[in-house]
């Protein structure tokens, strides 16, 4: 059974039970490479409104029997008024709020979130998004506020008919199935995205048309997703009650869903719709920064809300040069360990000599030290003046003989060798590279990263305390 739990509590805004939704695990937590949000619901989320559905006609008809003076019977006669049941507003619910995947780098450019909202009135109603950023914490808050990239939100809601035959008869919807209820007659008024205009046998009741997400709810526990399949939207009819209409139920949440339906169980809608922030700008990509987004939904000034908390980290580099005469090992300088391809050399800082013929090895050592990722990583370095670079065999770093690698680059997990060519793009995880020749002065360009390509022209990604280092070699002339 797929439900949520609640917590009811009496308001005096609607002389009815809200209720507090309780989201099992839904305290959200949002983890990307560059971003973690936490979202609250940090006002009440409220229950959905039992009882009528907005726009339902009400019809009270009197027929009276008579007989003439002569005791004939006589053709009954009737009168019949209407009475249209109000839309009644209600705070809707923010069910989660979070930002795109690694969006998040605290530079300043906009980022995608995404509000997911569902109605609790009892009838159809457009809802206003409205939000605000604050409490920045190392980041410079832009004045830009966030908007809703597609304007308003219109929800519908209709609840179960007292005709229904199934009420009071626990019900089992298996996943995948579907399920028809019989809904109250809304007189053909709305249309799927306004309370005005609309029309009888047009395929939308209350609001409700084919596509659209929705929850059941009667009165304790919201049961679903469902997807409506099919909506039967009659005229009201002449009989002595307006003819009902009646909406088929896809079980989208991949499980049986029991419970037992009541008359006056809401039919409530979900959407979800995107809001687009400009981001603030981190100060000291070095230290943790964070700023908060409230979102309001709003149905006609009743309002409910949600807080996001985002974690932003801009990326910075550290970039090292070291050196080691493979010939004649000596240098005076500080050392530094590192590995070709799992096998440790140490390198120096300063203090390296050596004669006409020894070959020279340079490590170019780029660090993540920041809280956040890079991309566009492009290193371009020169082969030293009176030295010649040095090319060995594929797949044989360090050998002699006279292929086409110059270079080589390993990331701790990944080595890949780099050969002269150009726009070939030797992996796909530490990055490509070319060398315009092996005389003093050409230029080596290495495009770093993951997704780092020769054949485009872009450098790849570091993430977050990543470091990547380059090798090459060079005979002193």
């Amino acid at each position: 059974m797929i439900k949520e739990k609640e917590i009811v509590m009496n308001t005096e805004t609607t002389g009815k039970k809200s209720r507090i939704v309780r989201f099992n695990n839904k305290i959200l937590s949002f983890v990307a490479v560059l971003a973690v949000c936490v979202f609250t619901i940090s006002t009440a989320a409220f229950g959905a409104l039992e009882g009528g559905a907005g726009n339902t006609v009400i019809r009270n008809t009197v027929t009276v029997n008579y007989q003439d003076g002569g005791g004939a019977a006589q053709t009954p006669i009737s009168a019949a008024i209407d009475v249209i049941v109000n839309t009644i507003d209600v705070p809707p619910t923010v069910v989660s709020f979070s930002p795109l995947t690694g969006s998040t780098d605290g530079t300043g450019s906009t980022q995608a979130y995404t509000v997911t909202l569902r109605t609790n009135s009892n009838g159809p109603e457009s809802i206003l998004l409205n939000a605000v950023d604050g409490n920045p914490t190392n980041i410079a808050i832009s004045a830009i506020l966030p908007s809703l990239s597609s304007g308003s939100v219109f929800l519908g809601a209709t609840v179960i008919d007292p005709s229904e035959g199934k009420i009071g008869t626990p019900t089992t919807i298996n996943a995948g199935a579907t399920i028809q209820f019989a809904v109250p007659n809304d007189g053909g008024v709305p249309t799927n995205g306004s309370t005005t205009g609309g029309s009888a046998s047009d395929n939308v009741i209350n609001g409700l048309a084919v596509g659209d997400v929705v929850y059941i709810h009667e009165g304790t526990t919201h049961y679903g997703p469902f997807s409506i399949t099919a909506v039967s939207d009659p005229s009201v009819g002449s009989g002595a009650t307006a003819v009902p209409g009646n909406v088929t139920l896809h079980n989208d949440s991949g499980a049986s869903i029991t419970f037992t339906p009541l008359a006056g169980c809401m039919i409530l809608e979900e959407s979800t719709v995107t809001l687009t922030v400009t981001q603030g700008v981190v100060a000291d990509p070095l230290i943790a920064a964070s700023w908060e987004t409230t979102v309001t939904a709003s149905m006609n000034g009743q309002n409910g809300t949600a807080l996001v908390t985002t974690n932003a980290a801009r990326g910075s580099l550290l970039v090292s040069k070291y050196v080691r005469n493979v010939t004649n090992d000596n240098g005076t300088g500080a050392t530094r360990t590192i590995a070709i391809d799992t096998t440790n050399y140490t390198f120096y800082n300063s203090g390296v000599n050596g004669d006409p013929g020894d070959t020279l090895e340079y490590a170019l050592v780029i660090e993540n030290t920041s809280l956040g990722m890079t991309q566009g990583v492009v290193a371009i370095d020169q082969v030293p003046a009176y030295t010649t670079l040095s090319t060995w065999a594929n797949n044989g770093y360090g050998s002699t003989g006279g292929a086409a690698v110059f270079a080589a680059v390993d990331d701790g997990p990944n080595y890949a060798e780099m050969t002269v060519v150009d726009s070939d793009d030797e992996s796909l995880t530490v990055g490509a590279a070319n060398a315009d020749g092996s005389a003093a002065g050409s230029a080596m360009t290495f495009y770093l990263g993951s997704e780092g390509s020769d054949s485009t022209n872009t450098g790849g990604t570091l993430a977050a305390g990543g470091t990547i280092t380059v090798f090459y070699r060079v005979t002193i002339d």
